[in-house]
């Protein structure tokens, strides 16, 4: 799964746990208002859509497994010095060294994008806790905060979309109405700009990120093993 290196840095910092994706649902956006969803993801991993207009029901498989799955996360990386570095490793990090003590030009590397990565050089990995469909404008004050928007804004502030970040200056407290607004902003920097209001049906997908280096282990084990069947 891909993820930007503001993204990332959330996860890592333990403030994102819920991503949305619109992946695989490109038919049922063209016409998004005439469609219905329970949202409930069935046992084979299928969302069903169903349209009076259109005189149809629409099956549709979830590319991002089931609950349970684990997704490995790509990101922005570079192999400097025969070295794997991810960008968010040492993103806003002014010094930062190799194991000869020498300072890696961060200014001067050429990343390679997220979905270049390959699964040798993944690591973080996400547990599946929850996945159903609903309608982006349906997000909550809790859930907007679970996607990594603080962290987000941080990232703004300091370097680029600072347009978002001044349409906000208006609200300086913390309330409902807030954390859904810094959201659509994270949303459409992301995304294709203006997509909020366009209001899309989306996967909501909430996760864990796995620490635990054994079971790592075992997960980069079995992945291997399934490449050479």
């Amino acid at each position: 799964m891909l993820f930007s290196t503001p993204m990332v840095k959330a996860i890592l910092s333990n403030n994102k746990s819920m991503t949305r994706r619109t992946k695989c649902l490109d038919v049922i956006n063209e016409d998004q208002d005439n469609w219905l969803c329970s949202g409930k993801l069935l046992s084979d991993g299928l969302i069903e859509f169903s349209s009076e207009q259109h005189h149809t029901d629409s099956f549709i498989k979830c590319p991002y497994g089931q609950p349970g799955d684990v997704l490995w996360v790509r990101e922005s990386f570079t192999d400097w010095k025969d070295i794997i570095l991810h960008k968010a490793q040492i993103f806003n990090t002014s010094n930062w060294f190799d194991l000869d003590g020498k300072r890696i030009p961060y200014e001067t590397l050429s990343w390679k994008p997220s979905i270049h990565m390959p699964f040798d050089v993944c690591r973080i990995f996400l547990r599946v806790k929850e996945i159903r469909v609903e309608r982006l404008q349906h997000i909550s004050k809790d859930e907007a905060s679970k996607e990594g928007i603080f962290s987000w804004l941080l990232f703004v502030r300091k370097y680029e979309f600072r347009k978002y970040h001044e349409s906000l200056q208006s609200s300086n407290s913390p309330s409902a109405e807030y954390e859904v607004r810094l959201f659509s902003r994270m949303w459409d920097s992301i995304n294709e700009f203006n997509s909020w209001n366009s209001n899309p049906w989306v996967w909501v997908i909430s996760f864990e990120r796995i620490t635990d280096q054994s079971e790592i282990a075992a997960i980069r084990k079995q992945w291997n093993e399934r490449r050479q069947k």
